[in-house]
């Protein structure tokens, strides 16, 4: 019986070891037929992706192709301002010395940024040499910059008080302009093989007439520029920044319908584009569109990589609004890019005027005349806050003193007249 019993445990040993090494000859023959086919589709993909040279003329090329990450333009951190003006009336003109070849106008599209010009020239020349005279640099840009250095505006905080403006920092900055093709980014730009050749066509001839119109534009041929520009529009209706330099050439030729028009395409094209929204936004203002204003100049300030006139042109809206509150922040803003600019100072110590807290009024009034600023209207200025205050021999002091400075100004004789009586009035209260 044993024995049987051991025959029979053998027999089911065999038949296991069997269907083990079934198996395994199994699993091995479909791990090489699977290896075989892998290297079959490899042989093949290598064959495809690799076009035999007779091939090579004939095939589609991208009009512009992918550059590798170290090519692609840093985004802009934001920076305090670098033109050689602090507060220049008007925007500067780029341009260049000479016209690019047409390799380096790919190179530029394709996304390396081009080299800030040593020189520029201001939009404010380009108008001089356009319209050929001779344009003030202090002049009234807006009707709703009516005030200028030496206008009064009433003071909320107490209803019966003016205070004089102090500098003429308060223009506008004039819309921006942009003489070199706008990078929209390479998922824009990449457009589908097949049709390559067709848009690279058109795209070329596209890049020429916006290259043709912002050159008849800087020559001061505004009529040329826009018909090219408009040429330019049409052969490519999708590019962003020439609807902004046709926008530039309606401004010049102070046809703001279609200006305005001009710069919301871009915007709709490119929401994105921080110079865009900021002409757009100054051309409102300059209108009196102030809520419209408003608006594009807070989003010109979130896109722009310097935000310096965009701030300033939004703090002239916010006044002209008569928000002293958000007009105070965005001066808190400027300050923080340009802590020693004396005019920001001054216009400070007048927004917390108007909020009716004349301690930190005075404060920003020492701190414009510490940092030197040169308006003598800040001695008026201090001379009523210390008045209204209390302090009467500090306004004493003050009105003595914008006397002593004001040179017989002829724009001034009002303001004269009113401090000697003020100086009388002073004069009785302290017998």
């Amino acid at each position: 019986m044993l024995t049987l019993m051991f025959i029979f445990c053998m027999i089911y040993v065999l038949l296991g070891l069997i269907m083990m090494v079934s198996i395994e000859v199994l699993l091995i023959r479909k791990g090489m037929k699977a290896a075989a086919k892998s290297s079959v589709s490899q042989r093949g993909a290598a064959a495809t992706a690799t076009p035999s040279p007779q091939s090579q003329p004939n095939r589609k090329t991208s009009r512009v192709t992918a550059e590798p990450p170290s090519a692609q333009p840093e985004k802009p951190q934001l920076t305090a301002l670098t033109p050689p003006e602090r507060y220049p009336n008007v925007v500067e003109f780029p341009g260049r010395a000479k016209e690019k070849a047409t390799a380096d106008l790919y190179q530029e599209i394709r996304g390396k940024a081009p080299a800030q010009p040593a020189q520029e020239k201001s939009m404010l020349e380009i108008i001089q040499e356009i319209r050929g005279k001779n344009i003030a640099e202090g002049i009234d840009i807006a009707s709703v910059n009516s005030d200028n250095s030496n206008d009064a505006e009433s003071d909320d905080a107490s209803q019966y008080e003016t205070f004089a403006e102090l500098e003429q920092e308060g223009d506008i900055q004039e819309p921006q302009a942009e003489m070199t093709p706008h990078d929209l980014g390479e998922e824009d730009a990449i457009i589908e093989q097949e049709h390559a050749r067709e848009e690279e066509q058109e795209s070329v001839s596209a890049e020429e007439l916006l290259r043709a119109g912002i050159r008849y534009v800087k020559q001061g041929r505004l009529e040329e520029g826009i018909a090219t520009l408009e040429q330019a529009v049409d052969a490519a209706p999708n590019r962003a920044e020439t609807y902004f330099n046709l926008g530039i050439a309606y401004t010049l030729q102070e046809r703001i319908p279609q200006a305005t028009d001009a710069y919301q395409r871009a915007i709709e094209l490119d929401p994105n584009y921080g110079k865009a929204f900021f002409n757009l936004g100054t051309l409102y203002l300059k209108q009196g569109k102030i809520d419209l204003a408003i608006a594009k100049l807070e989003q010109a300030v979130e896109l722009l990589s310097d935000p310096m006139k965009a701030l300033w042109n939004l703090y002239e809206a916010y006044r002209s609004k008569e928000l002293f509150s958000k007009a105070l922040f965005t001066l808190k803003q400027l300050i923080e890019i340009e802590p020693n600019d004396a005019s920001l100072h001054n216009h400070l110590g007048i927004c917390y005027v108007k909020l009716g807290d004349y301690t930190k009024a005075i404060s920003s009034w020492k701190q414009a005349i510490a940092l030197g600023a040169a308006s003598q209207l800040i001695y008026y200025n201090l001379g009523k806050t210390y008045e209204l205050c209390g302090q009467f021999p500090a306004a004493t002091e003050q009105y003595h003193i914008f006397l002593e400075r004001q040179g017989n100004e002829p724009e001034w004789e009002e303001l004269v007249d009113e401090v000697q009586e003020r100086l009388k009035n002073l004069g009785a209260h302290s017998l």
